[in-house]
């Protein structure tokens, strides 16, 4: 394609146009714009077609995971000529031909937090970091979701107030039609709020997914996007409390990316059953979150002869400690087990007004053991994070109360 040519037939063209200025709410107008200005000058989609690299483009999708569209040449040469229209006509020339060829170009992913707040961009691991709400691109779509969060009740908090973004050097965003809906990856940004959510001992959860191209990218425009995420614990919320970001709660979050694969998969059921325990407003929703993820995580791949003991004995052999702190932490278990999620699952009811007693401790009420199972299982799951590992029941399996006294604390697995 010869470049010079091509930046001479549009500075041609564009002469005989008036740009219109955008307004932010009219920005999704681009696509009807730039098909306006092509029918005026059918020369320049036409010479894009005399390019083999260029016209290869016409038959494949453009995009990253289910956002993806058609590559259409007339598009593309309304594209160049409003870009020539902006003053940056051979910046668009020059971007074109290597994008045609590498079929890639540098993209930022966002995942957008609520629950969360953070004055500085923090880096996670390279590449990864946690950033201010505000530091997001703006862009039609932001506008979008301000909107949106603006018209809502103003009781409700529960709007992105911090983001994880993971930038991409380069990625291939060319797919052939027949392939359509390549992978977007997000995992380590999801990985990243549930860690953060351990860290923190309070809910972080993901509100948004957002992906947006480099400028420079031909048609890039169409990236800026976002697909809101809803979660059902929400229903009934009319405030979700905010946390600022600790450094600890960043090195957590390190060092859970750092984990081996197999071990963030396993995880991931007892770290999101935990989430939803901090959300539930009743006790009996959220112990039943905290079954779930006690018996995910210490319980699931063991002897089940007896839930409670098998639990109150992992539990208390993992967090360790002299013999009063596991006693301690059996106790809590046992009694939680026994006085909270039993009946939740049984009958739909607990009593929180209702005492136990807690072994050194004293006496407690059901909402006070809540909050107790509640510590317990983090300080569980931040053990596994920084073991990087499940333990190794194999070799370290507490059949009773009293082994889980006496034992070493468990290997872990590698």
């Amino acid at each position: 394609m010869d470049a010079d040519r091509l930046i001479r037939l549009l500075e041609s063209a564009a002469q005989s146009q008036s740009l219109a200025t955008l307004k932010p709410e009219e920005e999704s107008l681009e696509i009807a714009r730039n098909q306006a200005l092509l029918r005026q000058h059918p020369e320049v989609e036409a010479m894009l077609r005399s390019s083999p690299e260029v016209l290869a483009l016409e038959a494949q999708r453009m995009g990253v995971g289910g956002h993806t569209w058609r590559v259409d040449l007339a598009e593309l040469a309304g594209w160049l000529l409003r870009e020539t229209m902006k003053g940056r006509g051979s910046a668009a020339v020059a971007a074109l031909l290597p994008f045609a060829t590498s079929r890639s170009t540098a993209w930022n992913e966002f995942v957008l937090l609520s629950g969360l707040t953070c004055s500085e961009e923090l880096e996670v691991v390279p590449g990864l970091e946690v950033i201010p709400f505000s530091h997001v691109p703006t862009s039609w779509s932001s506008r979008q979701l301000e909107t949106a969060l603006a018209d809502r009740d103003p009781n409700w908090h529960i709007s992105p107030n911090a983001a994880v973004l993971r930038r991409h050097g380069s990625g291939m965003v060319i797919a052939s039609l027949e392939d359509p809906d390549s992978k977007i990856w997000i995992d380590d940004q999801v990985f990243v709020a549930l860690a953060l959510t351990v860290g923190l001992g309070h809910a972080v959860m993901e509100r948004g997914i957002w992906m947006r191209f480099a400028e420079t990218t031909p048609l890039g425009h169409h990236s800026s996007w976002i697909t809101q995420v809803g979660h059902e614990v929400y229903v009934g919320h009319r405030y979700m409390a905010e946390r600022e970001v600790t450094d600890a709660s960043i090195r957590l979050a390190a060092t859970f990316l750092a984990s081996p694969p197999d071990f963030k998969r396993r995880l991931v059921v007892p770290l999101q059953r935990y989430r939803l325990a901090l959300l539930r407003r009743s006790a009996v929703d959220a112990a039943i979150e905290l079954g779930v993820a006690f018996e995910a995580s210490v319980i699931e791949g063991r002897t089940k002869k007896d839930l409670t003991t098998t639990g109150a004995a992992g539990v208390s052999l993992v967090l360790g400690g002299d013999r009063a702190n596991r006693e301690t932490q059996y106790s809590i278990y046992e009694q939680f087990y026994d006085s909270l999620r039993s009946p939740a699952v049984h009958t739909g009811l607990v009593d929180e007004t209702k005492t136990v007693k807690v072994k050194h401790r004293g006496n407690v009420t059901g909402a006070e053991l809540v909050q107790l199972a509640k510590e317990q299982c983090r300080a569980v799951l931040e053990v596994f994070i920084k073991a990087k590992a499940f333990p190794d029941w194999e070799t370290t399996f507490p059949t009773s109360k009293d082994i889980a006294m006496t034992a070493e604390r468990p290997h872990f697995q590698r």
